[in-house]
């Protein structure tokens, strides 16, 4: 038996799953002892202070997860824990009042080994016999605390595995939580994808983001919870948990919140553990994160409260970059909503214009389109697209849509010197990688004369009447990446049923697949165009490409087409000769 025990014993030793190694060495002594009883082996948890059963064989088991204090131990338990060697207690001989649960299954004796490592103890063996009363004798005694010394070890290692195991995946949860946040700079998204992935990293029931707005603590993002929660403001009293963790500025847990007031969440819906995390901004505490279960008490690990502090850390700084982005953004969007400002209307002119985003994050984009007049009878028209996107990318288009605009206003200066000198602003406002591409002409709208420069932009068209098109090639480099750039100008003469059709290369760059609709599609499209009005041909060129790219664009697009209409003198004209006698 000796012999089996110890062999036994020292097999465990290699095992590195806590729980089974614990069943088995249960079960190991119950084949080998011969006492007909009960055997139990319980862990020490430093936090709780109390031992927690682990695993249980033979009459009357023990179940698994029963905690018991450290001042609810028997004399024997505590001299046994004390001194770290094994005792055997007599029931029989202790006051009704101290035999406990023995008294219940009628145990007569008990043998308690302590779990050690050197002088850390770990927890306990112990064996209570219900049988026939035969005493332990001291071969037993000292075989079970071999027993006991080979065990210690194997659940040392194992434990450490355990933490190590436990350390390895909530560290994997906190990378996928990083990556999930830092995926979208969205405020809201980045809470709510915070708040579902910490619920299930920390196995919880439930969670919830409570954010201090003013002297109230107000639900905004729930897990577990009833939606109709969100929105509802609680004084300090009735959010103790979010409250302590604002003026701790620490992680905590708590295992039991069952005195939380019935007006908190936890009391609302009787939950049992909580584990909080403060969430800051700039130094400020701004919200905390409330992580629940409802089952039973629970302690959280260290590891789990380190897991709590880093997330908060990683919202925290994510919550940061959602602010500034949309800060950003809000400036951006404000600046293009002023770039992109059309007139209602030019005399001699008939125009529409579409803009369409890529994404929501990429929604403030570079392409931009203008529509002015230059003097009574010459309107100036603009579009271009500034490389890269947000704030940047705004600022530099109201640069180079305002020095366009104010160069164009010197009497005299023609499109190839107005781009010629806006180039050598943007050059000397930008760093080397920003640039622009932009089309600049100015139309006549008595004649239709059309005088043009275009600066690397995409290749401008002509739709007519009869259906056929022209192009207006490309006549100079990009604006702004060279110092001293020359751009030529060209001519072409916009009839009054004519149509000129300006656009970004977001539209020719759309694609399905590897399939890129192109210019060459383009054009045969614009050439089969039913209705000639620019509103009607700009709706359909947006459902064509929607259409083709599934509605999935892979640049930011802008569309100008515009036509000439009878200029108020030349209908008067008309409307003089008409009613004028005949010779």
């Amino acid at each position: 038996t000796t012999a089996r025990l110890l062999d036994a014993a020292n097999s465990l030793a290699d095992w590195t799953d806590l729980d089974q190694l614990l069943a088995a060495l249960a079960d190991v002594l119950l084949r080998n002892v011969g006492h007909d009883c009960r055997i139990a082996v319980t862990l020490w948890d430093e936090e709780r202070r109390a031992v927690v059963a682990r695993a249980s064989a033979g009459i009357n088991r023990l179940t698994e997860g029963t905690v018991i204090p450290y001042d609810k131990f028997s004399v024997a338990g505590k001299r046994a824990m004390d001194t770290l060697s094994a005792t055997v207690v007599d029931y029989d001989s202790l006051p009704k009042a101290e035999r406990g649960s023995a008294d219940e299954n009628k145990y007569r004796l008990g043998l308690i080994i302590p779990l050690k490592r050197r002088t850390k103890f770990l927890g306990f063996m112990t064996l209570d016999d219900a049988g026939t009363r035969r005493e332990f004798t001291q071969r037993e005694i000292d075989l079970a605390e071999a027993v006991g010394s080979q065990a210690s070890g194997a659940v040392e290692n194992a434990q450490l595995l355990e933490s190590e195991r436990e350390v390895a995946r909530l560290t994997d949860s906190l990378n996928v939580i990083g990556e999930s946040i830092h995926s979208t700079l969205e405020f809201d998204e980045v809470m709510q994808q915070a708040l579902d992935e910490g619920v299930k990293a920390l196995a919880c029931d439930a969670g919830a983001i409570l954010m201090l707005e003013g002297d109230q603590w107000v639900v905004r993002h729930v897990y577990g919870f009833p939606s109709k929660e969100v929105g509802i403001g609680r004084s300090e009293h009735d959010a103790p948990n979010a409250t302590r963790a604002a003026q701790t500025r620490e992680v905590f847990a708590i295992p039991d919140i069952s005195g939380d007031g019935k007006l908190s969440l936890a009391g609302k819906y009787g939950f049992k553990s909580v584990l909080a995390a403060p969430l800051f901004s700039r130094g400020t505490v701004i919200g905390c994160a409330l992580f629940y279960t409802s089952t039973a008490v629970r302690y959280f690990s260290n590891v789990e409260i380190d897991f709590g502090r880093k997330l908060g850390t990683s919202v925290a700084l994510a919550i940061e970059n959602a602010r500034v982005y949309k800060s950003e953004r809000d400036i951006a969007e404000r600046l293009q909503g002023a770039l992109l400002a059309m007139p209602e209307g030019i005399g001699g002119i008939e125009f529409a214009h579409a803009y369409h985003s890529a994404s929501e994050a990429a929604r403030v984009g570079g392409d931009f389109y203008d529509l002015f007049e230059v003097n009574q009878h010459h309107v100036g028209i603009t579009i271009g697209d500034v490389a890269g996107h947000g704030l940047d990318a705004a600022v530099l288009t109201a640069l180079t849509k305002n020095t366009v605009r104010a160069h164009a206003a010197e009497v005299g200066k023609t499109p190839s010197q107005i781009l010629a000198l806006a180039n050598d602003i943007v050059f000397r406002s930008t760093s080397a990688e920003l640039f622009v591409t932009v089309f600049f002409g100015i139309l006549d709208c008595r004649d239709g004369r059309l005088v043009y420069a275009n600066a690397g932009h995409t290749t401008a068209g002509l739709v007519r009447p009869d259906g056929t098109t022209a192009k207006l090639p490309v006549t100079g480099p990009l604006l702004g990446a060279f110092a001293g750039s020359a751009f030529e100008q060209a001519e072409s003469c916009l009839g009054l049923r004519d149509l000129l059709f300006l656009y970004t290369d977001g539209l020719t760059e759309a694609r399905r697949g590897r399939q890129l609709y192109g210019e060459e599609r383009l054009f045969a499209f614009l050439a089969s165009a039913k209705d000639g009005s620019p509103r009607h041909l700009v709706a359909q060129v947006i459902d064509e490409i929607m259409s083709f790219s599934g509605n999935r664009l892979r640049d930011d697009l802008a569309i100008l087409a515009l036509k000439r209409v009878e200029h108020e003198a030349e209908t008067r004209n008309r409307a003089r000769t008409n009613s004028a006698p005949s010779s």
